[in-house]
């Protein structure tokens, strides 16, 4: 999503000092890129790999494990029920964390078929964008 502006974390969320900042949000310089993880032996080449694959990607994909209502980023993917209107588990803490301006916000979105994504703005989250995927429901 480049061209969008890093978002102000929310005063009421924040440390009164910046310098705290990192304590409080995640920012993507302190997520590692996929070559970093092989090179410090996280992540491990597969024998065969199913496709092709772009090297010159590869610096630009970070994997995150942790509460992701902590990112300073653009956005985050929400895997969402198809209401839109927060639900348990991950879709819940978003919701929670992003404060009632989120559950007002996806109300007007008229909610979201399985497969397909809706965009909302982050409003508490240090996240600018919060990215609704509807996701299929387990049998």
């Amino acid at each position: 999503m480049s061209g969008l502006q890093t978002p102000s974390p929310d005063p009421e969320v924040t440390s009164s000092d910046d310098s705290d900042l990192e304590d409080v949000f995640v920012t993507l310089e302190n997520v590692p890129t996929l070559p970093t993880m092989f090179k410090e032996g996280d992540l491990h080449a597969a024998a065969e790999a199913d496709f092709p694959h772009d090297a010159t990607l590869l610096d630009r994909v970070s994997l995150f494990q942790g509460d992701i209502t902590r990112l300073l980023v653009d956005s985050i993917v929400n895997a969402a029920n198809r209401s839109l209107l927060g639900g348990g588990g991950v879709d819940g803490v978003i919701h929670a964390a992003a404060g009632p301006g989120l559950l007002e916000e996806c109300r007007t979105l008229g909610g979201c078929e399985t497969g397909f994504t809706k965009i909302s703005t982050g409003h508490k989250l240090p996240a600018q964008h919060v990215l609704h995927t509807a996701a299929p429901r387990a049998a």
